[in-house]
């Protein structure tokens, strides 16, 4: 989408839950086949045990608000995306931080795009602030807990393994002596051709986890791929992540390669599938380095895009851009690209692991 209005965040948070769950104890239990651990790439994910998925949100809520110095009551909207189960049945998590929050003049909606619901969320927040005086400041949040039994996180799905966790930004017209990020580019392409490796054969169910109380992402996928082959969908990636990369480019005036953004933050999926759609595709438009990091994190359904803005609070140094690639089912494929503002930030960084610094930077 074209920005009408000049665009900054704020602040932007990821939550992690403490307790992790590696491969290996995967492997041990039989939730993960050995020839599988190469080509996904994690090492552990995220588990939340005691949190529900609204409970990770506030909390990453909370955090983005004191960063930013916003008090709870000057939002004028709160979006919340979210995949699976949030804890209640017929109700609304936005309405559940907005109370929280003491937001009441704010307007919680919720953003059900899947994977890619927290781009879906900034894109409303960026028509709603460009279009309603009254919306000086937008929360967006993602939260998703992928539990047992009816959610096996390490085999529900090929070609990833998801983790828990609570992401959150703060959006409104641009400040630069305030804002960490500049919004410089907002994209989505569609693929709707592509809808059918979620949905599989099975006939519309009457409730949900139907038909044998479990999520099995694998059993649609299945059917896609008998039908149409794995090669319809690389080459349906390879060609939206071109036209997004370009036109995150294009928006945002980094026509140059000399003004290439310092890093390309990768969705948080299996290694595999990066290395043959991803990365490929990107190097066609772009010399800009690819960063993964996903594998101590596994993929956070919608959060994947919050999480990478994150990552990119203590990468790079101001003036330097950064772009965040995300997708989701449907099919979605989206670009965030933004840049550095200040080198203020209001907390120390977090420690780094030491296996951070294996990240996989192409």
């Amino acid at each position: 989408m074209r920005l009408a209005t000049e665009l900054g965040i704020a602040a932007v948070e990821a939550y992690f839950p403490p307790t992790r769950e590696s491969a290996r104890q995967a492997l041990a239990q039989g939730r993960l086949d050995p020839d599988d651990v190469e080509d996904l790439g994690y090492r552990e994910v995220p588990v939340a045990t005691a949190e529900a998925p609204p409970e990770m949100a506030l909390r990453a809520a909370r955090t983005v608000l004191a960063d930013a110095g916003w008090p709870g009551d000057g939002l004028g909207l709160i979006a919340h995306s979210w995949m699976y189960h949030q804890g209640h049945d017929v109700w609304s998590a936005p309405h559940y931080l907005a109370s929280a929050l003491g937001a009441e003049r704010a307007q919680p909606i919720g953003v059900q795009q899947v994977c890619n619901g927290a781009v879906a969320a900034l894109e409303v927040a960026a028509t709603r602030i460009a279009a309603d005086p009254a919306v000086d400041r937008a929360l967006v949040t993602t939260a998703d807990r992928f539990t047992p039994p009816a959610f096996d996180r390490w085999n529900a799905d090929y070609s990833l393994v998801y983790g828990d966790s609570a992401t959150a930004a703060l959006v409104g017209p641009l400040d630069e002596g305030r804002d960490l990020f500049r919004l410089r580019a907002l994209v989505t392409h569609s693929a709707p051709r592509l809808e059918l490796l979620h949905r599989g054969e099975l006939p519309f169910g009457p409730a949900p986890l139907w038909p044998d109380q479990r999520v099995d992402i694998r059993r649609a996928k299945k059917s896609y791929l008998s039908r149409h082959g794995l090669d319809a969908f690389t080459t349906t990636t390879r060609e939206m992540v071109r036209a997004v990369v370009r036109d995150c480019l294009a928006d945002a005036g980094l026509t140059a390669d000399a003004d290439r953004p310092a890093h390309v933050v990768l969705p948080r999926l299996g290694a595999k599938t990066l290395r043959q759609a991803w990365v490929p595709a990107i190097a066609e438009v772009t010399s800009a380095p690819t960063l993964s990091v996903g594998h101590r994190t596994g993929h956070l359904g919608p959060g994947d895009a919050l999480a990478g803005i994150a990552d990119l609070v203590d990468r790079l140094a101001p003036g330097e851009s950064g772009l965040v690639l995300n997708a989701g089912a449907g099919f979605a494929y989206s670009g965030v690209l933004v840049t550095r503002l200040t080198a203020r930030r209001t907390r120390p960084a977090a420690p780094t692991p030491a296996d951070e610094a294996k990240e996989e930077t192409r």
